[in-house]
């Protein structure tokens, strides 16, 4: 009997040998390969590090619109989490518990890096969105110490950007790259600013030349056999999806969300009833207004960057 219990103590030993995990294989699950190898845990890294950056920005973002809208590069948490949620529920269908434990603590360390980058990220964008510019004079020291010139009206850029200081020194670092005395066809060719610029690729002045240039070609792609009213809407859409698509080109992304969320597409409906009520204009008049200021900027903006 002795003899028998010790050759079953064997036999039971060589049997977990057979079966046993190697510490550094790839472990298969059903929607995942997890790796703990070095060179997958630095890819892992690196896609963490990016996604948390998108995922701060749009908390961000949420803030200010209220009803978040995220761009087509925002990384959502909530869609890792619910995958890691669903990834959870099936580890029933994993081969051994070896597979199951290593499973759930690599699952963990990237909950915890993600939960835990993106809290320090987001603490740094609320910083920066919190600090309050109240008048002119608490920007002297920042125009002089970056050279910025003297002409420009600090109390508009203000206005325009609610006070928050980090767009308001953003717009005033673009405006040293303005060229004076150029036509927006010559600014076009300067900055070789194609017809569809690539996403993010634009400076601030860069995307007012190029908005500018769009505004400009308007009256060119309106069907005149149409009605005046028909032109008058195509005149329309044209410039809101010209204004659209710039604050896609803009790299400075805090002032494009911004701006997204503070001056959004005016809607048809709404702005003819605003040109009837607010200025009296009906019929033709409002048509013809429509189409005539469907190429013109505003002047306070076109002053900042002399266009």
């Amino acid at each position: 009997m002795f003899v028998f219990k010790i050759l079953f103590l064997l036999f039971t030993w060589f049997t977990n040998l057979a079966y046993a995990v190697p510490i550094f294989s790839e472990f298969a699950l059903p929607n995942y390969a997890i790796s703990l190898t070095k060179t997958e845990s630095q890819k892992l890294a690196s896609e963490v590090k990016i996604g948390v950056e998108n995922f701060a920005r749009s908390s961000i973002e949420e803030l200010q619109k209220q009803n978040s809208i995220l761009h087509n590069n925002t990384f959502s948490l909530s869609s890792i989490l619910k995958e890691e949620n669903s990834c959870a529920l099936n580890f029933q269908n994993a081969g051994t518990r070896n597979e199951v434990t290593v499973a759930q603590s690599s699952k963990e360390e990237r909950l915890n890096e993600l939960e835990n980058r993106a809290r320090e990220i987001l603490q740094g964008y609320v910083n920066g969105a919190g600090s309050i510019v109240n008048s002119a004079d608490e920007l002297a020291s920042f125009v002089i110490q970056n050279g910025i010139r003297n002409d420009i009206d600090l109390n508009f850029v203000i206005l325009m950007t609610n006070g928050r200081r980090d767009l308001i020194e953003g717009i005033l670092l673009s405006t040293k790259e303005v060229i004076d005395g150029q036509s927006i066809q010559q600014l076009i060719t300067h900055f070789n600013i194609t017809n569809i610029p690539s996403v993010n690729s634009l400076s601030n002045y860069q995307t007012r030349i190029w908005y500018h240039f769009k505004k400009s070609n308007i009256p060119n792609l309106i069907d005149n056999n149409v009605s005046l009213e028909n032109q008058a809407l195509q005149a329309f859409n044209l410039r809101n999806q010209y204004r659209a698509q710039a604050r896609n080109f803009m790299s400075d992304r805090s002032l494009a969300v911004f701006l997204e969320a503070n001056e959004q597409n005016l809607d048809w409906s709404n702005y003819v009833n605003y040109l009837q009520t607010s200025k009296g204009l009906s019929g033709d008049a409002a048509w013809n207004y429509i189409i005539n200021s469907a190429t013109t900027g505003r002047d306070g903006v076109d002053a900042l960057f002399k266009l």
